[in-house]
């Protein structure tokens, strides 16, 4: 057997926690180097607690507290280094990360990586409200050729309506794969982008090559394979 190190899941939907899960699992029966998978430990805090303060000044204070309290539950429960299948929590990543004591892997550090080998330039970026608003994943780019490209307002009031109604709760509707289908499409045609982030770990439920044949970065997928690899101990 490999010396793996434990990885923690900091799950804040369900949808998303669990197709990461999934897919790290499947990654690592994949992987050549690895025998069957890490030790997974993943721990959820009811999401009305986080919603609560969704949107609020206070946001960061609460979102912040709740996601310490994952996090030494996964440290308690033994994890090594700790992953968090959604992109809004990230936002308050640099003001916990220096208060944990144990590694938290950066979801957009994993897109970053993805879109630097297949050298995407004009990526799409989908996501929540909070993410797309705030400069979650631009740090990330600074110093690269790459030029994130976000929706306009209304668009993104559109994509956190669907979201935080539907994909949360497992649920799709044609109507918001055809918006999503036909966002795409427009963001083709005006700034010509040749890749999409799902900049949201809810949103391969909805957003598939049926929708579109440009590549999807899937941010599900790229976080279960940049874990598995911190999870090889040298």
């Amino acid at each position: 057997m490999n010396d793996l190190k434990h990885i923690g899941i900091l799950a804040i939907t369900a949808p998303g926690a669990s197709l990461t899960y999934r897919k790290l699992v499947k990654s690592a029966f994949q992987h050549p180097e690895i025998n069957g998978h890490p030790d997974i430990t993943l721990h959820s805090i009811n999401y009305a607690k986080y919603k609560a303060s969704k949107g609020k000044t206070n946001m960061g204070d609460s979102w912040s507290k709740l996601l310490k309290e994952t996090i030494t539950k996964l440290e308690n429960a033994g994890a090594e280094l700790i992953i968090c299948p959604s992109n809004t929590p990230h936002k308050f990543y640099n003001d916990i990360i220096e208060e944990i004591n144990v590694e938290w892997l950066h979801i957009v550090e994993s897109s970053k990586n993805e879109i630097l080998k297949k050298d995407y330039k004009k990526p799409l970026l989908l996501g929540t409200k909070e993410t797309l608003i705030s400069n979650t994943f631009e740090p990330f780019f600074k110093n690269t050729d790459v030029s994130l490209i976000k929706p306009n307002e209304n668009e993104i009031d559109h994509i956190n309506q669907i979201i935080s109604d539907e994909l949360i709760k497992d649920n799709i509707t044609n109507d918001s794969k055809y918006f999503f289908e036909s966002l795409i499409k427009k963001y083709r045609e005006s700034d010509n982008i040749d890749s999409v982030i799902l900049g949201c770990t809810e949103l391969p439920i909805i957003i598939d090559e049926s929708i579109t044949d440009l590549h999807l970065v899937d941010t599900t997928q790229t976080l279960a394979d940049y874990a598995l690899e911190h999870a090889i101990k040298q």
